[in-house]
């Protein structure tokens, strides 16, 4: 019996890969037996009889009874029962839609808990009220399941997941579904559920951008919640299908007003966040260190939380080819303009009149960084300590100095010979300061709040 979300995606017509196939009436051994005779495997749960076919997402597996035993998101017992009925089997499954099951020979379609009804209704129904709570990460599921499947929770489920915590989940399975809801067609709608759900106090430091108001002339579609929200179904998309940065940019566009929270005010009457793209860099490592302990990835949605505001910025100022390539400096290793400019379009579109409209200032950035050569990558700097060696310097920290000094000048005055550089920085009697004379509005170290 194929079982599971190959049934589900069919039923949508999602196409999809991964089959897992549930046997009935066989023991362990002879499923073995009789898949080996037949297939390259892999043992990837003894316990259980599951097994992998090598080189393809295909799974054979016993029916099994799950009963909880302990706390936490590993606490059960699992009991393989051969004998069980497709409905007995199906019932340890979180939702009705993942509890049907395929007759591959008959073609015939089980469905004893309704998932094609649910699914027909576009409703995310629990399967067994009584078990749901079991396992707390079944909340999350939810909510990716609502974002990636666009679906409405079930008034059950709603209630079911009120009474359940969080607490006893293992950080990187809640850092792995918070991926799988940012890589649905509409986050919001998964972020929407956690807030029904009270689940929203997991992640405080997106909880508090709820109520929190927005200057109208700028944000009329309300508080910052709901520009965030706009925000993530507009840069879902934008995505490119490149998991790593598709992530990458919607955690980006996930955290990059976090800094509003403790930086807003009423200013002469109007709402302001100034320096809330600064204030939102703790911030969002502090969110994001609960969660993973992959610093790359929190290094990379710090430069896009920092630099958010930078592509408009530069836009108004009119800004010179030499601030985009100083820009695209600061963000490497972890950023690169190009992901810059899809969060900072993201964030131009999360409002009530923007969405899906042209991005004047990233249009403008994508075109100079291409131009400067910078556009995925931060230029490379052209003297190199050995040129400075040659030259008969003596190694030592004023190496290092020098070298600094070079790429400013590389950058901010566009000069790509070696010599030249050599030159000039070993004829400066001081190291050169403030970036070559280019003033910190420039660079957007001063990008103003909106």
């Amino acid at each position: 019996m194929i079982v599971g979300g190959w049934v589900r995606d069919a039923l949508l017509g999602v196409a999809s890969s991964d089959i897992d196939v549930e046997v009935f009436g066989m023991g362990a051994a002879r499923l073995e037996e009789t898949l080996q005779a037949e297939l390259p495997l892999i043992l990837v749960g003894k316990a259980f009889a599951v097994y992998k076919v090598e080189g393809a997402d295909v799974e054979f597996s016993l029916p099994r009874r799950d009963s909880l035993v302990g706390a936490g998101h590993r606490g059960f017992s699992v009991e393989t029962l051969p004998e069980l009925s497709f409905e007995e089997a199906a019932r340890r499954r979180d939702f009705t839609m993942n509890a049907m099951g395929l007759d591959p020979f008959t073609a015939d379609l089980l469905d004893p808990w309704s998932g094609q009804a649910h699914l027909d209704a576009r409703m995310l129904e629990v399967v067994d009220p009584a078990r749901f709570g079991d396992d707390p990460l079944r909340v999350l599921r939810a909510a990716q399941f609502l974002s990636r499947f666009l679906l409405a929770p079930s008034p059950r489920l709603i209630g079911l997941s009120r009474s359940i915590g969080a607490e006893a989940l293992p950080a990187e399975r809640v850092f792995g579904e918070v991926g799988k809801l940012l890589r649905g067609a509409r986050p919001s709608l998964g972020f929407r559920f956690l807030l029904l759900t009270g689940w929203i106090r997991f992640l405080p430091e997106i909880a508090a951008l709820i109520g929190l108001p927005q200057e109208a002339q700028w944000h009329p579609e309300g508080d910052a919640w709901e520009h965030v929200l706009r925000s993530l179904d507009e840069a879902a998309a934008i995505r490119v299908g490149d998991d790593r940065r598709d992530l990458l940019l919607m955690l980006g566009v996930l955290c990059h007003d976090l800094g509003k929270a403790p930086t807003t005010c009423c200013v002469d009457g109007r709402v302001r966040s100034m320096g809330h793209s600064e204030a939102g860099v703790a911030l969002a490592a502090q969110l994001l260190t609960r969660m993973t302990t992959d610093r790359s990835i929190i290094a990379a949605v710090e430069k896009l939380v920092r630099w958010h505001l930078a592509p408009d910025f530069l836009f108004a100022q009119a800004a010179t080819p030499a601030a985009v390539r100083r820009l695209a400096r600061r963000l490497a290793p972890d950023v690169d303009i190009e992901l810059l400019e899809r969060c900072s379009r993201a964030d131009y579109r999360g409002t009530s009149d923007r969405g899906g409209q042209a991005y004047p200032a990233g249009t403008w950035l994508l075109d100079t960084a291409r131009a400067a050569g910078v556009l995925v990558r931060a230029e490379e700097p052209v003297l190199l300590g050995r040129h400075l060696l040659a030259a008969g310097l003596a190694p030592g920290p004023m190496i290092g100095v020098l070298l600094r000094n070079a790429y400013e000048i590389q950058i901010d005055e566009d000069i790509h010979d070696v010599l030249a550089l050599r030159d000039r920085v070993m004829a400066a009697p001081l190291p050169l300061a403030g970036g070559g004379g280019s003033s910190s509005e420039e660079d957007g170290e001063g990008v103003p709040g909106i």
